[in-house]
């Protein structure tokens, strides 16, 4: 019986390559686009303000597909896979460069832990309530937060009986060990969403202590960027009077998002993580992939330590962030 004509083994091998190497390139020239559009094309849409929250990933898959254009000699592959290399890179660059400042013996530390409990529609708080009493810290701020959370917080937590807390749409909270010096709750859009500012005395200094869980983007982009500008707003109005700012909380955004490097130009601020490397901290109960989870401060503080803790049901992980803070200005 004749079955036609058979491909040589040769042959099919040139066919394999060719038709690896059209993989290859057009790999490489995805990469490219995306790259390109985290870089400079985030604010568009909000879909290209998503490719911005992978940017640290994009640097290890240019490495890759940079090796394999090597290998196989592929001048497209080559520069395409070059390029997103550097553009990722130089975002994510400063994540890895220490901070060689060292704090002097004339600092006052400062321990600050973030949860988002989230834990799905079977509510079991435990794991959370136990991370928080665990933490030890001097303030820890919740996101999402219900009567239930609310009560089992105050049960769990008596040595921080100073609190400023609400459910609505959404849930926020601060526990403290000490007193505030003041606290407020302020909301923002339509919808109301609150965040909280308060000040917290830090050895010698009073400190602007903002707890925030803005909107999501997508259908609310737009409220979600305007408060992003009111934030930069009040951080601005306390450090122009000499007072140190945090920032903390699900902010549902990476650092390189367009809109967040506008806001942390505008209130002087920037991400604790620079120069500790990378934690991502959401979707947790997936992967987790994306640091959307937050302790941003002033050009006051040092950080001393800062980790992410393990999962507890939610889909973000928990943030724990250990600052110094010089008691003179």
């Amino acid at each position: 019986m004749n079955l036609g004509p058979r491909i040589s083994q040769p042959k099919f091998i040139r066919l394999a390559i060719v038709v690896a190497i059209i993989v290859l390139n057009f790999c490489c020239l995805l990469l490219g686009a995306i790259v390109l559009a985290a870089l400079f094309f985030g604010k568009i849409h909000w879909l290209a303000e998503i490719t911005t929250h992978l940017m640290h990933l994009y640097p290890p898959v240019s490495v890759l597909l940079l090796l394999l254009g090597l290998i196989a000699r592929s001048r497209m592959a080559i520069v395409t896979a070059g390029l997103s290399l550097i553009g990722s890179a130089v975002m994510v660059a400063p994540y890895y460069v220490p901070d060689f400042r060292t704090a002097s013996s004339d600092c006052a530390s400062f321990k600050i832990f973030h949860i988002n409990a989230k834990v799905g529609w079977k509510k079991n708080y435990d794991p959370a309530v136990a991370l928080a009493v665990k933490s030890d810290a001097d303030v820890i701020a919740v996101s999402e937060l219900d009567r239930e959370l609310r009560n089992k917080l105050i049960k769990a937590l008596p040595n921080y009986p100073h609190s400023v807390l609400t459910t609505k749409c959404g849930g926020i909270a601060l526990f403290s060990k000490q007193p505030f010096a003041f606290s407020q709750l302020r909301y923002s859009g339509p919808k109301e969403r609150p965040r909280i500012l308060a000040t917290v005395m830090i050895g010698k200094r009073e400190v602007l202590l903002l707890a925030a869980h803005p909107f999501i983007p997508g259908e609310y982009l737009k409220w979600r960027n305007d408060e992003y500008r009111q934030w930069a707003d009040e951080i601005t109005e306390a450090t122009s009077r000499t007072k140190p700012a945090i920032l903390v909380g699900d902010l549902n955004c990476s650092a390189w998002s367009p809109y967040m490097r506008d806001f942390l130009e505008k209130a002087a601020m920037r991400d604790s993580s620079l120069g500790l490397g990378i934690s991502p901290t959401w979707p947790a109960d997936v992967l987790a992939l994306i640091p959307i989870d937050h302790c941003l401060i002033s050009k006051d503080f040092i950080v001393s330590k800062r980790e992410v803790g393990p999962g507890y049901g939610s889909d973000h992980l928990p943030l724990s962030v250990t600052l110094l803070l010089p008691h003179a200005n």
